[in-house]
């Protein structure tokens, strides 16, 4: 037996029996378990992996005539980082949308659109930090593009453990089954089904410091699997859902995950992944070269700086221009 495979099974002992000694009361060690295992399965998940899915999702958030946009999105971590890069490879025709308000139209009267070309995310040691590559379409009334021409990049630096830029990471891995208990602060209750389904109803967050509701359907027969999840911030007249499906099955006899899934940050705005690639190492060269791009700052690069927020609550703004020389 290799040492990865007696090392797995230690850490299954450790999780899955050890838990049962050291908690005595029945519904103590049935609350508390859930959550133990979903932090012990996501911790041994982020120690190392490489996965790469197939993502759809609006092509522009503030315009939902615009339809969809499918990327290659490759996220990687070695336990301390995460990284992911998205590449954009097909977008919906696009077309004229007569209805906004604001300066999207130019002198001509055609409509001017953005759209994430490039995504880049590194939550390291020290710092949190992304960067987006955007493209501007020009759209006639008659639905033509009539020129498509890149955009200035948008950096943006963020103390660790903001919520803003794992949002942008984990809406891919969330949909997978992996990544709820870094959301879950207090469990509620739990309701174990005879199918293996706990109903798992915990107070947290949703990358934000908002707090709310969350409702999880925990399949602990695939190793503690989220199969569908809720989310309700207080005060809020809509609910997050993540949707793993279930039916697709898993990857991955390790730490499985499912193998298709969505996430609808809000009603109009919804992720579809679907995982193409997985292993249990963490690609470092994928981790370099995106390290490599959030710290690329060229001329035409805007930069925030969310460690440094003025009195209104703003980051810093810098202009490449002011930092390359």
């Amino acid at each position: 037996m290799s040492t990865k495979r007696i090392g797995w099974l230690l850490w299954r002992f450790v999780c899955k029996v050890l838990p049962m000694f050291l908690f005595s009361g029945p519904v103590f060690a049935e609350e508390l378990s859930v959550k133990d295992y979903l932090e012990a399965y996501d911790q041994a998940f982020l120690s190392a992996f490489t996965v790469t899915l197939q993502a759809t999702y609006p092509t522009n958030a503030f315009d939902g005539m615009q339809g969809s946009s499918t990327a290659t999105v490759t996220i990687a971590s070695d336990g301390t980082q995460q990284a992911l890069r998205l590449e954009s490879s097909h977008l919906d025709p696009l077309v004229f949308n007569s209805a906004r308000i604001g300066n999207q139209y130019d002198d001509a009267g055609n409509y001017t659109i953005s759209h994430h070309k490039a995504e880049y995310v590194h939550l390291g040691a020290d710092s949190w930090k992304t960067r987006t590559d955007f493209e501007h379409f020009t759209i006639s009334p008659q639905n033509v593009v009539l020129k498509k021409t890149p955009a200035s990049p948008l950096n943006a630096v963020h103390p660790k453990g903001h919520p803003d830029p794992a949002n942008v990471l984990f809406r891919y891995l969330l949909p997978l089954g992996r990544g709820f208990a870094q959301l879950v602060d207090e469990v509620v209750s739990v309701e174990e089904r005879p199918s293996g389904i706990s109903i798992v109803r915990a107070s947290g967050t949703l990358f934000s410091d908002q707090s709310g509701t969350w409702l999880l359907e925990v399949d602990t027969t695939r190793d503690y699997l989220v199969q569908t999840a809720r989310f309700r911030r207080d005060g809020a007249d809509y609910d997050s859902v993540v949707s793993p499906v279930s039916s697709a099955g898993t990857l991955g006899a390790e730490i499985p995950l499912y193998r298709e899934g969505s996430f609808s940050i809000i009603p109009s705005y919804a992720v579809s992944v679907r995982l193409t690639d997985y292993t249990r190492q963490a690609t470092m060269s994928l981790i370099h070269d995106v390290q490599e791009a959030v710290n690329a700052v060229g001329r035409r690069s805007t930069i925030l700086d969310f460690g440094r927020i003025d009195g209104d609550g703003m980051p810093l703004v810098l202009r490449g221009v002011d930092l390359v020389e």
